[in-house]
């Protein structure tokens, strides 16, 4: 049987810090779509995208950017809201 990369989710690939405290979460999943959780300038970062393009939300604080944007997918897409 041939792999079907429409139906795969890679490992996820983890970056540590010296301390081993977690620096990135990056997960591929899809044909070509990925997302990846960061630390960058003493902020979370969540980064979405398919290839080498998507969109990049600060996730550091409640109703902050990353929120906004769940929010308008929601109302956007209200039959895949949960």
């Amino acid at each position: 049987m041939k792999n079907d990369v429409t139906k795969r989710i890679e490992e996820p690939v983890i970056e540590r810090e010296t301390n081993r405290r977690i620096k990135s979460v990056t997960v591929t999943f899809g044909p070509h779509h990925f997302v990846n959780v960061s630390l960058k300038d003493g902020k979370v970062v969540c980064a979405m995208g398919a290839t080498h393009h998507g969109v990049l939300f600060e996730a550091s604080e409640v109703m902050g950017p990353f929120e906004e944007a769940v929010n308008l997918l929601m109302k956007s897409y209200p039959h895949r809201a949960f």
